[in-house]
C-alpha cells in the first residue's frame, strides 16, 4: 500500500512538472485566447467646417505581455454624423510597451449637418477592448479674419513688385479648422499689369500667414502711381486692403529690398540653434545723372515687435566689411547711379513672440526726389530653450 501511493506521488509530481506550474523555472504556456493587457489613450475635440477634416491622435501602449511578443490591435469608431467618413493609420496599431500612436482623421462633407457629435473609439486586441471618448464639432458659422497689406514700392517700367498680403483669425481663439480666404486683385492695376499670389487661397491658422502678391508691370506701363485695391473673402464676409505702386521713368530712382534669410529664432535653442539675424540686400537705384546723397533708414512697423525678456529686434546696414549706422548714407558722385548694400535684422537676448513683423525701409535722396519707401517682413521662428 506505501509502494502504491510513493508512486501515486512521484507521478503527480512528474505531471504538474511537465505542466509548468509551482515554482521559480517552469515553463510559460501562452495565452491563446488572446487576453493581453493593453492602455489606449487621446482623444479631444476638434472643430471644422462641413467639408473639412478633423485630427485625433491616440496612443496604444502594451501594459502586461505575458511573454507575448506578435500582439496588435484593431482600431475602430462609432458616432460619425452624416456624410463622415474616418480612418486609422496605422491599422492594426502594433503593440509596444513605448506605445504607438495612431492618427485618426475625420472627413466630413458638405452636407455634414452642423452639430456636436460624441465619438467612441475602441482598440481590440484578443478578447480585450478599451475605448475612449473624443468631440468632432462642425460648425456652419464662418470666423471673422483681419486683411493686412499697405506696403509700398517703386518700380521702372518692365520692373517687378512683391508685396506681403497678410491674413489671420479676427479672433485668435476660435478654433474651426478648414477655413480658408480666397484673395484677388479687385482695382487699380494697369491692363499691362499682371498679377498673382504665391498663396491663394490662405489656410486660416493661429497665426497670421503672408501671401506674396506679385506685381508685373509692362515695358508700355505708364508711369504714376497706382493703388491696388486686394480682396480677401471667406464666403460670407468680404473685407479689402490696399497696397501702393509707383512707376517711375527709367532714370528715375528706385529702391529694392530683397530677402535673402528672413528667419531669426526668437532665442537659442533647438532646432534652429543660435539664429540671431536675418538678412536681406537693400539696393538704391538713381537717375545716371544725380549726383548727391540718399540716406537709408530701418524701422519697425509700430507696435508689431514688443521686446520681451531683455531682448529686442534691430536692424544694421552693412556695406562691404564696414557695418554702417542707422540711417546709412550712401554718396552718389554721378555715373554709378546704382548701389548695394545689406541689411541685417538682428535679435539682442530672447524674445517672448513668434511670427511675422513688418519692417520698412526709407530712401530719402538730398536732391530730385520725394523720400521712397517699402515694407519687408521677417518671420520669428520658435526655438526650445537648451539646445543652441
Amino acid at each position: 500500500m506505501k509502494r502504491t501511493v510513493l508512486l501515486l506521488f512521484v507521478s503527480a509530481c512528474l505531471v504538474w512538472a511537465a505542466l509548468g506550474c509551482g515554482g521559480a523555472g517552469r515553463t510559460y504556456v501562452p495565452d491563446v485566447t488572446g487576453g493581453v493587457g493593453f492602455t489606449l489613450a487621446g482623444g479631444g475635440t476638434s472643430t471644422v467646417a462641413p467639408g473639412a477634416s478633423a485630427t485625433y491622435t491616440f496612443t496604444v501602449a502594451l501594459a502586461s505581455s505575458g511573454g507575448r511578443t506578435a500582439d496588435s490591435v484593431a482600431m475602430a469608431i462609432a458616432g460619425l454624423p452624416a456624410g463622415a467618413t474616418a480612418s486609422f493609420n496605422p491599422n492594426p496599431v502594433p503593440l509596444r510597451s513605448s506605445g504607438h500612436d495612431t492618427l485618426l482623421t475625420v472627413v466630413t462633407s458638405a452636407a455634414t449637418p452642423a452639430g456636436t457629435y460624441p465619438l467612441t473609439v475602441s482598440a481590440t486586441g484578443g478578447n480585450v477592448t478599451r475605448t475612449r471618448p473624443a468631440t468632432l464639432v462642425v460648425s456652419a458659422v464662418a470666423p471673422g479674419f483681419n486683411l493686412r497689406g499697405g506696403g509700398q514700392a517703386a518700380v521702372a517700367p518692365g520692373g517687378t513688385a512683391v508685396f506681403d498680403i497678410g491674413v489671420s483669425r479676427s479672433n485668435p481663439q476660435d478654433v474651426r479648422s478648414g477655413d480658408q480666404v480666397s484673395l484677388r486683385v479687385l482695382s487699380g492695376a494697369h491692363p499691362s499689369m499682371t498679377t498673382s499670389f504665391d498663396t491663394n487661397p490662405v489656410t486660416l491658422g493661429a497665426t497670421e500667414f503672408v501671401s506674396h502678391l506679385t506685381v508685373v508691370t509692362g515695358s508700355t506701363t505708364p508711369p504714376g502711381a497706382y493703388t491696388l485695391v486686394i480682396e480677401g473673402t471667406n464666403g460670407t464676409e468680404t473685407k479689402t486692403t490696399s497696397v501702393s505702386l509707383t512707376v517711375a521713368d527709367p532714370g528715375a530712382f528706385e529702391l529694392i529690398v530683397t530677402p535673402v534669410d528672413p528667419f531669426v529664432a526668437d532665442e537659442d535653442g533647438v532646432p534652429f540653434g543660435a539664429d540671431k539675424e536675418a538678412s536681406y540686400t537693400v539696393t538704391m537705384k538713381t537717375p545716371t545723372a544725380f549726383v548727391g546723397t540718399v540716406d537709408l533708414s530701418w524701422t519697425l512697423e509700430a507696435g508689431k515687435a514688443p521686446s520681451g525678456n531683455g531682448g529686442v529686434l534691430f536692424g544694421v546696414f552693412q556695406r562691404g566689411a564696414e557695418t554702417a549706422v542707422n540711417p546709412l548714407t550712401l554718396t552718389f558722385p554721378g555715373g554709378a547711379p546704382s548701389q548695394t548694400v545689406t541689411l541685417f535684422v538682428r535679435r539682442a537676448g530672447s524674445l517672448n513672440f513668434t511670427g511675422v513683423r513688418t519692417f520698412r525701409v526709407v530712401a530719402t535722396p538730398s536732391a530730385g526726389s520725394a523720400p521712397l519707401s517699402t515694407t519687408d517682413t521677417v518671420t520669428i521662428r520658435d526655438n526650445t530653450p537648451g539646445g543652441g
